[in-house]
């Protein structure tokens, strides 16, 4: 591992995905809002959750211990699952946690082979949990960079050429069976955010005769009326009437057999409808898989883009470390010039010397003494912090000295044992 890559330890992951639990128990692993509010109690580190219809995945940050935090949110879960939850989740660190999140961002890695779909997941992902205060700015350089990267990936190779998206393949599925697509009678059931994507789809593809039914048949009509379709409350007994049905409600792991003629094609977690003619996610990801399998030659390139991306998170790391730094400092230093200057006027005043443009000639004076005397230091930190081999304890070690204006005492003792150890041997 290279100093570089070191940096980037203080990143980890615990990933739940329809590879390793599979579509059907996903649901089982969501955070419900009062949970992720819970952890914030717990978990002593920047957090965020990505949770999509492919995937749970906890993303931590910590500048003092994230493994411990890990095992912290590990514990939290295996006392919500009753069990050990070891052998569904993946926990990655460093390079292997950043390199899967921009993999994910690419459409590398999704159920969906180069779906664009992820890429607003992951900013809605960091914009709420930033919202909540619970992920702060080294977390937010990590999935700004996944969203660059996800976006680079996309220009540059051809992932996602054609249609990609999980909706997509559930449309195209159902066209493949009916030869006749545009004249058969279609319901969408549920007017969620799905709902919503496939009804535009349809709409987009010039289907017609397309009828909406939800719980709330105000919501039904809502999203009915925006195309010009029809709309229904939620009857799931009138099925039957219709060549094809796209499901996308929540409910309670129920499974109900599908006793019609009417094609089902199910796309929630998990699904609602078994049996004769139905369409899960899990069918339509071996059909994703095959799709994949055209664009594989594209994996190079898309590793090689992750590559950079990783680089350029280092710089961004980096940079965001250097001006914690300088921040620190003239904070420090600010704070001392102000007071002095306060000092100097109140000597110059009892000398009887009370003119505003001394004052700021005095003001002017030390502010370009400081640039001056700082300059070359600041200067030897930034190539340190770019440039130089193992140079973030020292970094930090200077973060600390600046920060209260005295060397730690656990530092000072060190300090002292090398410089006696010095003596000793001279």
């Amino acid at each position: 591992m290279t100093s570089n890559e070191e940096l980037l330890q203080n990143y980890c992951s615990i990933l739940f995905t329809y590879k390793t639990i599979g579509i059907s128990n996903l649901h089982l692993y969501y955070f419900r809002e009062t949970e992720i509010k819970s952890l914030r109690q717990l978990i002593n580190a920047e957090f965020a959750i990505l949770q999509t219809c492919n995937r749970v995945e906890i993303y931590l940050y910590s500048n003092t211990n994230t493994i411990s935090e890990i095992n912290k949110m590990i514990q939290y879960l295996n006392n919500v699952h009753n069990e050990p939850i070891g052998n569904q989740a993946r926990v990655i660190c460093g390079k292997d946690s950043i390199k899967h999140l921009f993999l994910v961002a690419s459409g590398a890695d999704s159920l969906s082979i180069g779906e664009y779909e992820i890429l607003s997941q992951i900013r809605s992902t960091i914009d709420m949990f930033k919202k909540l205060g619970f992920s702060g700015k080294y977390l937010q350089i990590l999935f700004e960079r996944a969203i660059k990267v996800g976006r680079k990936v996309r220009e540059e190779t051809s992932i996602s050429k054609g249609k990609v998206g999980i909706y997509s393949l559930a449309i195209d599925e159902a066209k493949r069976q009916f030869n006749n697509f545009y004249d058969r009678k279609i319901v969408i059931v549920g007017a969620g955010e799905m709902g919503q994507k496939i009804a535009n789809m349809l709409y987009n593809e010039g289907v017609k005769n397309v009828t909406i039914m939800n719980r709330t048949v105000e919501k039904a009509k809502q999203l009915a009326l925006k195309f010009g379709y029809n709309y229904e409350k939620l009857d799931l007994d009138k099925l039957g009437s219709f060549d094809i049905a796209f499901i996308s409600i929540s409910h309670e792991n129920l499974r109900l057999e599908n006793k019609w003629n009417t094609l089902i094609v199910d796309i929630t977690v998990p699904p609602l409808f078994t049996g004769n003619n139905v369409i899960t996610l899990e069918e339509l990801e071996k059909i994703s898989k095959l799709n994949f399998k055209a664009r594989e030659e594209e994996l190079v390139k898309i590793n090689k883009l992750v590559e950079d991306g990783i680089d350029e998170l280092i710089y961004d790391y980096k940079k965001e470390i250097y001006s914690e730094f300088m921040s620190k400092i003239m904070k420090r230093v600010e704070t001392i010039r102000e007071n002095e200057i306060v000092r100097a006027y109140k000597e110059l005043e009892k000398l009887g010397i009370n003119n505003q443009q001394v004052k700021e000639i005095l003001d002017l004076m030390t502010r370009s003494i400081i640039k001056k005397s700082f300059q070359p230091l600041f200067d030897n930190v930034r190539s340190l912090v770019f440039d130089g081999e193992n140079s973030i304890n020292y970094i930090n070690f200077l973060i600390d000295i600046f920060k209260d204006g005295n060397i730690p005492i656990f530092e000072t003792k060190k300090i002292k044992k090398k410089q006696n150890s010095k003596r000793s041997s001279s």
